[in-house]
């Protein structure tokens, strides 16, 4: 029989965890498992919070593959990989409901044994998952290339699937699958911020447990682009997906661009994005595109004309939508996607944007902590 550690990390307890005790450890995760187990027949909905930061820029992918529900072992890796417990070591053990001390060191995870146990385990179930539902054709060829990729916080390859591609895929299997989606975007000016959102969903219509795939965009306003509004929200106290480390972010009772409470007039922007939010398909591909050019480079040669001449066709004729559309990651005016996750209809509904508050914020008014 396969242990609980083997089942998750593809490693046993004694390789993981050389100095703790096997069943010490066996116990520990299983008590993981339980918990979440206990919340996908009770408040399954309440997972979706739960997504992976897995740190190879899949997030719109992991989003479907949430929404259209995957095996267990996707949910607890997830579980394992939330950036909430990546910011508050402490959460982790709250939501399981921990009591006994040497359960708590190991949840808080200091040496990031875990952590890089689950990430390489996502990876690799990824990668399968990945290369299983692709249709054949270019999409499942590319995915057998050497697409090992630096991980978004530097510290390894991991299996990228280049975003291009994988938008082309989530495009079609959204639609096949009548996922719905929201759009909820964030205006950031020198002067204040505001907020609009566009579904082609009647989105209350729906179960409200039902999945909803959120983009969550950032349009700029004058000398401010995508690239540097990014910036500063990880410095933002109150971004969801700050930098872990406190040094590297102001303190609670300062306020930057990002968190600033001054509200500004949006309808420009609603005016000038909406049109281009209805074409969903073509931005995300042009997004996909612009992605690639920022932080794919080595991917490009891809989508050049030869060995995928149908994904090449495709990327020359979305890549000039990035200026035409204003998506461009680093030009002011423009509009760029900061997260994707997937969330039930009775939350996504709601006016409050997951970027805008620490998760510990959002566990506390889901009633999980």
């Amino acid at each position: 029989m396969i242990s609980t550690c083997q089942y998750l990390f593809n490693k046993s307890a004694k390789e993981l965890f050389p100095d703790e005790d096997e069943v010490f450890i066996e116990e520990s995760l299983q008590a993981v498992i339980t918990k979440v187990d206990e919340l996908l027949v009770s408040r399954r909905e309440s997972l979706f919070l739960f997504d992976p930061a897995a740190f190879n820029d899949q997030c719109h992918l992991y989003a479907l593959f949430a929404a259209q529900g995957t095996d267990r072992k996707y949910l607890y890796l997830s579980f394992f990989l939330s950036k909430a417990f990546m910011l508050d070591a402490t959460l982790m053990e709250k939501v399981v409901g921990a009591k006994d001390k040497k359960l708590k060191r190991l949840l808080k995870d200091p040496e990031g044994i875990r952590a890089r146990a689950a990430r390489v385990a996502m990876n690799r179930l990824f990668e399968e998952h990945l290369k299983a539902t692709l249709p054949a054709g270019e999409l499942a060829e590319l995915a057998n290339e050497d697409l090992q990729h630096m991980s978004s916080d530097k510290k390894g390859l991991l299996y990228t699937f280049p975003k291009f591609a994988g938008v082309h895929y989530f495009n079609d299997a959204v639609a096949q699958d009548k996922i719905p989606i929201l759009f909820k975007v964030k205006v950031v000016t020198q002067e204040g911020n505001g907020y609009f959102s566009f579904s082609e969903h009647d989105l209350k219509a729906l179960d409200p447990k039902a999945p909803v795939i959120v983009f969550e965009l950032i349009a700029t306003g004058e000398g401010i682009s995508f690239v540097k509004c990014r910036d500063i929200a990880l410095r933002c106290f109150f971004h969801s997906r700050r930098n872990v480390m406190s040094k590297d972010r102001h303190k609670a009772d300062e306020v930057c661009l990002f968190c600033s409470e001054k509200r500004v007039d949006v309808s420009g922007f609603r005016d000038k994005f909406l049109p281009i939010l209805a074409r969903k398909e073509e931005m995300l591909l042009a997004l996909g595109a612009d992605f690639v050019l920022q932080k794919q480079k080595q991917f490009l040669a891809y989508f050049e004309k030869g060995k995928y001449p149908k994904l090449a066709a495709l990327f020359d004729q979305h890549y000039s939508n990035i200026q035409k559309l204003f998506l461009s990651m680093t030009d002011p005016f423009n509009l760029s996607v900061a997260h994707v996750y997937t969330d039930c209809v009775s939350e996504a509904v709601k006016e409050n944007m997951i970027l805008d508050a620490p998760y510990s914020e959002h566990l506390q008014k889901r009633g999980l902590v």
